[in-house]
């Protein structure tokens, strides 16, 4: 009976497999017929797992490159309002130069007039060679428009070589040789001139003369010679303080003569020539031989008002 009854569940057993088995099949052959396979399906799975790596790889990649074009959108907005600024401070501070511009062209118009064009400044530089110098022409233009003046600059030197009077063109003085320059400006221009002057050679004065454009009459100038650091310095700036000292000292006995002498219009013309020659050789600074002429009149007749 025993082993009968286990027979019975072994058959019973094997026939549910088989029974379920065939119901698998059955399922299997089902969703067959109507086109789906296991393995095809595992294949399709791995694919669209592979496919779904792809994307969110893709996904990061765009999430990145959105971040880096909002930085830069942020760069290029604050880079934009950083120029804005720029600009506007820019376009400020060119106001306020313009303003000073007119504000000191004014001041030059009233000084020198309009449209007028002149040498501002002269000096004359002793350069390391002996007997060689360095001219420095500032030009100016006082015009209330602008208009650029073009035109040529000269200049000779007058002096004394030897024991005779000279003048020596720039022709003669020029390192190169050149006879004039050109210059172009529309306010002012400095030219450099490099001389080169005789051993025998003493300057006292520079003429200047400029041209414009095609003008036929030039424009001169003269200044007295003052050279920075040459030898000239140390012989005429004690001259033009002695010559000036004189000048003081017959003011001062003419003042003397006319208040302790009983006066005279002689003492008194001769103080007030005093005070005038005095204010010339300060603001006008003319030449050395006028200087000493015009002190030794004064000396003369400080001693003919004090005979008389």
């Amino acid at each position: 009976m025993g082993e009968m009854s286990a027979k019975r569940r072994w058959k019973s057993a094997l026939a549910a497999v088989v029974v379920g088995a065939l119901c698998y099949g059955a399922f299997e052959l089902g969703r067959a017929s109507s086109g789906y396979f296991v393995v095809s399906s595992m294949f399709e799975r791995m694919d669209l797992q592979e496919r779904n790596r792809a994307l969110e790889d893709e996904n990061d990649t765009l999430r990145h490159r959105v971040a880096v074009a909002e930085v830069g959108q942020q760069v290029d907005r604050q880079a934009q309002t950083d120029a804005q600024r720029m600009m506007s401070d820019l376009q400020a501070e060119t106001a306020r130069q313009k303003q000073e511009l007119q504000f000191y062209r004014g001041l030059v118009v009233r000084q020198y007039g309009s449209g007028a064009l002149r040498v501002q400044e002269l000096r004359v530089r002793a350069e390391e060679e002996e007997r060689r110098y360095l001219v420095l022409i500032t030009l100016v233009q006082a015009a209330t428009r602008d208009t650029i003046a073009n035109g040529t600059v000269t200049f000779s030197v007058e002096g004394r070589q030897g024991k005779e009077a000279a003048s020596l063109p720039l022709s003669e003085i020029e390192i190169d040789k050149r006879r004039q320059f050109p210059f172009s400006l529309r306010f002012f221009q400095q030219i450099e001139v490099p001389i080169e002057l005789p051993l025998d050679f003493r300057p006292e004065r520079l003429h200047v003369e400029f041209r414009l454009g095609r003008n036929p009459e030039p424009t001169r100038q003269t200044f007295d010679w003052r050279a920075e650091g040459g030898t000239e310095l140390s012989f005429t700036e004690p001259l033009e303080i002695a010559l000036w000292a004189l000048a003081l000292i017959a003011g001062l006995a003419a003042a003397w003569l006319f208040a302790f002498r009983g006066g005279g219009l002689l003492p008194l013309g001769l103080g007030l020539g005093s005070v005038v020659w005095l204010v010339a050789l300060t603001m006008v600074q003319p030449a050395l031989g006028l200087r000493a002429l015009v002190d030794l009149a004064l000396i003369g007749g400080v001693v003919l008002a004090a005979r008389g």
